[in-house]
């Protein structure tokens, strides 16, 4: 297993993803030092995992579905953790374990609204001017 944390931190670096690695009881087997800036602390061997993701809570069979249906993926999008936004996704990775991608959308959310408030801008200028 500590092999897969190595290539997992050498894949998932530069502050875009990060991880954390759940057994089929969703209790956290390793994640990546990152972690603790979405969730406040590091996740130590064992946790439940639903204590640092509580967007997760209520949906615990569907992602307990992922060990069965191998392809199967659960995604959260855009959810609000300490000042950024994230993807939340769980995916297969083997038999016994899921891993837990969460993906910082800071940048593209924030790009997005500012997109959407400079079109919303534009759309009341052009009908104040019509009137």
């Amino acid at each position: 297993m500590k092999n897969v944390q190595i290539i997992l931190n050498a894949i998932l670096s530069k502050d875009i993803f990060e991880y954390i690695l759940v057994d089929r009881k969703l209790h956290v087997i390793s994640a990546s030092q990152g972690v603790r800036k979405y969730v406040n602390a590091m996740p130590k061997e064992g946790d439940d995992v639903l204590e640092y993701l509580p967007e997760l809570v209520g949906n615990e069979e569907e992602i307990k579905q992922i060990f069965i249906k191998k392809y199967c993926l659960y995604t959260l999008e855009s959810v609000y953790k300490n000042n950024d936004y994230v993807n939340i996704s769980v995916e297969y990775c083997d038999q016994n374990t899921a891993i837990i991608l969460l993906h910082n959308i800071t940048a593209i959310t924030r790009a997005q609204q500012n997109l959407l408030q400079y079109s919303n801008e534009s759309t009341l200028l052009y009908n104040t001017l019509q009137k």
